[in-house]
């Protein structure tokens, strides 16, 4: 087993929060062989004029031939031991328990809203939710979704720029975000995420496209091969009316599902913003919009957007250290869709 592809490593290494010490990984052994592992990324909370360098787990897995012997919940216990002040974004409920076990402890969560597409197809909603059932009917969903879902989105996508015309702007995609472009909105207590994290985000991924790209990528388990996985940089044309205005948007398509996700923005009108993810989502066939706040407050009052918005809440843990820096900001902190490794999955 081979734990992480050397396009990861490479930008772990450029991580600008990275230091040539930082634990970067644990893993379990089994004599010889490799049987799991639990990565690691530093990271930093600012508060006010202090900062606290912190980890999150980003990876963890365990050899599916030895599930079930508690090697998981050993190396998140072990993480947990070693005197670092430890995050994580609980992306698999099942991981909740062993996390627990370990110390950590609920930290808060990120409120926040899916357009969801497909909720304007009923019937391709209905069979989804027969294949969990009758998972042979896999085929029949996927046909049905095929020739139904682009001539319902595509629809949808029409009434929803059409309520948003007045807030379109004039936007050009850049090759990355400019190192002078004006900072993302800042929260008091937050992780840091200023321009020199996005500018790495946007210039080190570690997925890729299926293709010639990932030819030579081995099919690890966290090789992070999917069929698509861009990162879309947009700055306000300067025939636009001037400004600094900027998205940086990431769209991913994975089995079968194409989502557009809001990383970050600094966009004064919010409905500009949204008007320019409604157009590149549109562009890219996306089912699933994931937006902020403040931009969902904006489609909460879009006539066709109510019956398709969704609410979530992002929920993080963490294991602090009594008296420092990081369970003094805890409490306070802003969280954003930026935070740890969101921004890659």
């Amino acid at each position: 087993m081979v734990p992480i592809s050397a396009r990861r490593a490479r930008s772990q290494a450029l991580n600008p929060h990275a230091r040539p010490d930082d634990v970067a990984m644990l893993a379990a052994w089994e004599g010889a062989r490799m049987i799991g592992y639990l990565g690691l990324l530093p990271a930093a909370i600012r508060n006010g004029e202090t900062r606290a360098r912190v980890s999150w787990i980003s990876t963890i897995f365990v050899d599916p031939q030895r599930t079930g012997r508690g090697i998981g919940s050993t190396l998140v216990k072990y993480a947990a031991a070693i005197p670092l002040d430890l995050f994580t974004t609980l992306y698999l409920p099942r991981l909740r328990g062993p996390q627990i076990a370990a110390g950590l402890r609920p930290a808060g969560d990120l409120p926040h809203a899916v357009l969801d597409l497909r909720r304007a197809a009923p019937w391709n909603r209905a069979a989804a939710q027969a294949v969990r059932f009758a998972p042979f009917l896999s085929p029949v969903a996927a046909g049905l979704e095929r020739v139904t879902g682009p001539p319902v989105r595509a629809r949808v996508y029409r009434s929803l720029r059409h309520e948003m015309r007045g807030a379109e702007r004039a936007w050009e995609p850049v090759p990355e975000l400019p190192a002078d472009a004006a900072p993302p909105p800042a929260a008091p207590v937050e992780f840091e995420r200023g321009m020199p994290v996005l500018r790495w985000i946007v210039k080190n991924p570690w997925i890729v496209e299926a293709g010639a790209e990932s030819s030579g990528e081995p099919r690890y388990h966290f090789s992070a091969v999917r069929d698509v996985f861009r990162y879309i940089p947009l700055r306000l044309s300067a025939r636009a009316g001037g400004g600094d205005g900027w998205l940086l948007l990431c769209v991913t398509r994975s089995r079968g599902i194409t989502q557009l996700r809001v990383l970050e923005h600094a966009v004064d009108d919010a409905a500009a913003g949204v008007a320019a993810v409604l157009e590149q989502g549109e562009r890219h066939g996306a089912d699933h919009l994931v937006v902020p706040e403040s931009f969902a407050a904006v489609l909460g009052r879009v006539r066709a957007a109510r019956p398709l918005l969704v609410r979530r809440r992002r929920p993080y843990m963490a294991r602090v250290r009594p008296g420092g820096k990081a369970e003094a900001a805890l409490p306070h902190v802003r969280w954003h869709f930026c935070d740890g490794d969101a921004a890659f999955v």
